[in-house]
């Protein structure tokens, strides 16, 4: 990973975390709603680790959480689906460009990571490993929180 030697970010450390912060009591009643309703849960990766076999390595570690928390059915496609946040960013980018819709040059690193940004604070939660600073082995807690807030916003929009 981008911050490999101050914060472990290899597969076999990204798959514990993973496994330990997508368990838990929270995260088995939103698997069954989602289940229930047959909607997709849909993980963003978004990194500046530039080895395309990590990447892709990685989505499919985190597409293999529908196991864990009960998102596949036999015989069915998981509802679980991770996509690379920053190579889905870039391509939009690059179609604006070419339409003439935003000029040369915003195809770069610095939107890419912005846009990004943007997008993880509209989500129900965010997963970090990077920099001691971060660097913990399981984000339970982060999970929990996002889940919870959704459901509260759920459960206030029904009434």
């Amino acid at each position: 990973g981008d911050s490999t030697g101050k914060c472990d970010s290899s597969l076999e450390t990204m798959k514990g975390y993973l496994e330990c912060s997508l368990t838990g009591p929270t995260v088995e009643a939103f698997s069954r709603r989602l289940k229930q309703a047959s909607q997709p849960f849909v993980m963003f990766l978004a990194t500046d680790e530039r080895d395309s076999t990590y990447r892709e390595s990685m989505l499919k570690l985190m597409e293999e959480q529908s196991d864990l928390i009960g998102l596949r059915e036999e015989g069915k496609p998981p509802l679980t689906r991770a996509i690379d946040v920053d190579a889905l960013i870039l391509q939009v980018l690059e179609r604006e460009i070419f339409s003439g819709n935003i000029p040369e040059g915003y195809n770069n690193n610095y939107s890419i990571f912005f846009i990004g940004k943007i997008m993880a604070q509209m989500g129900l939660f965010g997963l970090a490993k990077r920099r001691k600073y971060l660097c913990k082995k399981c984000n339970r807690d982060w999970v929990d929180v996002g889940l919870e807030r959704i459901e509260t916003e759920i459960q206030g929009s029904a009434g």
